[in-house]
């Protein structure tokens, strides 16, 4: 048998069921999205709204949480990829993450890149190779992907995430019963595996809890709140200077993005959230954690937007950043210049998301 199927049995009999099954199903392109977190998952459902109202693709979706993407038209959803049945031959699949493609597959296979932060250390790792084509979304992580890969397999796209113009603010208001007279601030601390290179979270909870004249919420990564991946430091709980801030947890009804667009100022480090923020034509400060760059291989990235996203003196509570900010936003051309040159497609990645998955289902 090895020397009869040397990709292994189970490609052999999904080849074979996908191949009877064929004949009685429908013919239409078979496409699988695989998000392994609801965060990833975020970032592909414009496009399987886009794709389900073409009725021109068969959508499968691997996600521990799409329960819900089951009601849309030529959309189904499985919690695993063990869940998806043999016999559906897949025409190309697509991944947010470095996960292992599954070896029986014999199809095109792409990775989307789902964020827009320059961790330029994780954008081109040796996993990339492992994919037919690559999904950029953002110039640097681009410029350098085409540094190990063929330019022909990396297509500058975009994020699709962005399009979605949907507003949440009043409920928002109403859920955290806000008055919604007061500005609201949004801080987004993101995690990274070195744990000494994450914000001084603490510090700058303490300074927010000190601005009473705002709405604050707090969306950090997901991870943040696991203490196993933080060396055993717990940044939320059972902080008495943080009693007066919000805090978003990866269960909220809130995604960091509905925040964001219902926000007057967004704070972060190295997170795609502020560069999404950008993008939105959002007011953006720094929380100064330029160690983090450094360690992401983006200092020169962090040296240019620190001309346009200041950075409050946190151990100050006299600073007035924010309320400047608040009050006269001098900065928007820059950072506008900025994201425009930064950020590919800015209004249009889903339409070339879908277009270079047609070209790349034609060719095979």
């Amino acid at each position: 048998m090895p020397a009869l199927f040397p990709s292994g049995k189970k490609k052999f009999l999904h080849n074979l069921c996908c191949n009877l099954a064929r004949f009685f199903i429908s013919s239409k392109p078979l496409v699988i999205l695989e998000a392994y977190t609801p965060f990833h998952l975020e970032h592909f459902k414009h496009v399987i709204h886009l794709l389900s109202e073409m009725d021109e693709y068969n959508i499968v979706v691997i996600t521990p949480n799409g329960k819900d993407l089951n009601e849309l038209k030529n959309v189904q959803a499985y919690k695993t990829i063990n869940e998806y049945p043999i016999y559906k031959k897949a025409d190309a699949f697509i991944s947010t993450d470095y996960n292992k493609i599954p070896h029986w597959f014999s199809c095109p296979t792409i990775y989307f890149g789902h964020g827009i932060g320059p961790k330029l250390d994780y954008v081109a790792r040796d996993e990339l190779l492992e994919f037919d084509f690559v999904f950029s979304p953002y110039r640097p992580a681009y410029e350098l992907q085409i540094q190990n890969l063929p330019k022909e397999r990396v297509i500058p796209v975009g994020l699709p995430i962005l399009e979605d113009k949907s507003s949440r603010q009043q409920e928002i208001i109403e859920f955290y019963q806000f008055d919604g007279s007061k500005p609201l601030i949004i801080y987004a601390p993101s995690w990274c595996s070195d744990t000494t290179k994450i914000s001084d979270i603490k510090t700058i909870l303490a300074f927010l809890s000190t601005k009473k004249q705002f709405n604050i919420v707090v969306s950090p990564h997901p991870l943040l709140f696991d203490k196993n991946r933080c060396k055993g430091e717990d940044f939320f709980k059972n902080n008495n200077k943080i009693k007066l801030l919000h805090i978003n947890t990866p269960e909220s009804q809130f995604t960091t993005l509905d925040l964001v667009k219902a926000s007057d100022i967004v704070i972060s480090d190295i997170s795609s959230i502020l560069f999404e923020a950008m993008a939105l034509k959002k007011n953006v400060l720094l929380d100064g954690n330029k160690d983090l760059y450094e360690h992401c291989n983006a200092l020169k990235i962090y040296d240019e937007i620190i001309k346009f996203c200041p950075v409050p003196c946190w151990n100050n509570n006299e600073d007035l950043t924010i309320e400047h900010a608040i009050e006269l936003d001098t900065l928007s051309k820059q950072r506008e210049l900025f994201i425009n040159n930064y950020l590919f497609n800015s209004g249009n990645a889903s339409k070339i998301f879908i277009q270079q998955l047609s070209e790349i289902l034609k060719h095979g």
